[in-house]
């Protein structure tokens, strides 16, 4: 089971996928009321409003046989938080993996919240962190059992602007390929949910040892809900500047 829960921009990517994927159950937490009016602290405080409900009906579904090893909370932006807030709060058993799609970063970030309303490595049996947008958007600090640099983690291939090509007053993004850097990191779980290629990482210490070719070239993941997961520690996936993100040109490889 999935259970997907996004930020103060509703995104459906991930629902698509999973449904074209596999016959599998899908839970959408949809709390646009109180993520909507984008005013940021409100937003942020109705987090842990929203990940006690979910895990009020997560304990309720276990009472009814649901395994909650087998279950992936995945989140985007606050609801990458919010997830966190999700395992924190369950009762009856772990959550087998928790994702964190750039969780929030500002007021999250410095200690600025205690770990019981955001994400950490305790808050599932796995927890994968997907960072795009780090020091900006999203968070910068390590949050999972893996957290997964995308190219630098900060700013992505093809992202002129936090909102680039953005239409309509709500600013919704014409499609996954113009998709910022804090809204790419969407667009890549999405594509890694289809496996149109998969999305190779490799551990290493910073992106600059990465790209001057000094890491442990065997040490690699394929990041995913496969993910192997005795992995941890901090991995870095390049992708190219538009989808299919995995598919690396010349240019992305120099």
């Amino acid at each position: 089971m999935y259970v997907l829960t996004y930020g103060q921009i509703i995104r459906s990517f991930a629902f698509s996928a999973y449904l074209s994927k596999s016959d599998c159950n899908v839970i959408i937490v949809d709390w646009h009321s109180l993520a909507k009016n984008f005013v940021y602290l409100a937003s942020k405080a109705n987090t842990e409003i929203v990940g006690a409900r979910t895990a009020q009906l997560l304990d309720n579904l276990a009472d009814n046989g649901l395994d909650l090893s087998r279950v992936n909370c995945v989140g985007h932006s606050l609801g990458g938080q919010t997830v966190g807030i999700v395992g924190d709060r369950v009762t009856k058993a772990r959550i087998g993996m928790i994702t964190g799609l750039d969780p929030a970063g500002p007021m999250y970030d410095h200690n600025s919240t205690p770990n019981k309303n955001k994400l950490d490595s305790e808050d599932g049996i796995f927890v994968l962190a997907v960072h795009t947008n780090a020091k900006k958007l999203g968070s910068q600090e390590m949050l999972g059992t893996v957290d997964v640099w995308v190219n630098d983690g900060t700013s992505q291939p093809g992202c002129s602007g936090m909102m680039e090509k953005a239409t309509g007053k709500k600013h919704f993004l014409k499609t996954i390929k113009t998709l910022s850097s804090h809204e790419r990191a969407m667009g890549i779980w999405a594509e890694s949910i289809i496996g149109v290629q998969p999305f190779v990482g490799w551990q290493c210490d910073s992106w600059s040892t990465f790209k001057d070719g000094d890491c442990e070239m065997s040490s690699n993941i394929i990041m995913g809900d496969n993910i192997n997961k005795s992995s941890q520690g901090l991995f870095f996936v390049p992708t190219g500047d538009k989808s299919p993100f995995a598919e690396l040109s010349d240019d992305d490889d120099s």
